[in-house]
């Protein structure tokens, strides 16, 4: 009989504690859209902070969570994730022109413990040329043992964000820095000697409101002393 008592007195933690898990890791409900453009979307909800781990899945109307995805986001991989006041904030880039795609959101609360997905947010990017438009065509012209000449095809736009990465460092402040550029082609001035630099540049649109999607990535080796 005592055995039995501290059967059920076990069996009654455990199902606390795994109640108590699901609550910790309920369901996003106010998933939502602020900003849609032809490649890049502006999404946040109110639950949970910036500790959080979370994950979006996205694809067309209709694809199957974990099978066949277009992309999958993790907000800790991001380095444009951001929290405030409560509110997380996510920027989903790389969308296709005059698109409808549907996205989901869980939440990673501990490992081997997740939420639910959301319902899902059913949108449509909008046609080329009515947003902040990607630049293409982004190359390098010259380079020397500190500096990278860069240009790039723009559109309905005269400002971008540069973007920088320094592959060959693990000191946190120099992997990442970003210029706001007004012409090109432009000088990106005071970098390392034989160093491994990843560049992308973005439209900036709307006086700095909006932010649109990236070029595809160059990689830069500057030249040695």
């Amino acid at each position: 009989m005592k055995k039995l008592f501290l059967v059920l007195i076990a069996f009654t933690f455990v199902i606390s504690c795994s109640s108590s898990d699901d609550e910790d890791c309920a369901p996003i409900t106010d998933f939502n859209l602020a900003y849609i453009d032809e490649n890049v979307g502006f999404f946040y909800h109110t639950r949970g902070s910036n500790l959080d781990f979370s994950i979006i899945e996205y694809g067309l109307p209709g694809f199957e969570l974990g099978v066949n995805p277009i992309g999958v986001y993790r907000n800790y991989a991001d380095p444009f994730y951001g929290s405030m006041d409560g509110t997380n904030f996510y920027i989903l880039r790389n969308f296709e022109p005059n698109t409808t795609y549907e996205a989901y959101i869980k939440l990673e609360c501990s490992l081997d413990n997740y939420s639910v997905y959301s319902e899902p947010i059913v949108f449509t990017t909008l046609a080329l040329g009515e947003g902040c438009s990607k630049p293409d065509s982004l190359i390098e012209i010259e380079k020397t043992n500190k500096t990278i000449l860069l240009d790039w095809e723009g559109y309905n736009n005269n400002a971008w964000l540069v973007e920088v990465f320094n592959l060959d460092t693990i000191e946190e402040s120099e992997i990442y820095f970003d210029y706001t550029v007004y012409e090109k082609p432009y000088l990106i001035e005071s970098l390392l000697p034989n160093t491994n630099y990843e560049i992308r540049v973005s439209s900036i649109c709307d006086g700095a409101l909006k932010i649109g999607a990236p070029s595809n990535y160059i990689t830069v080796l500057t030249l040695s002393l």
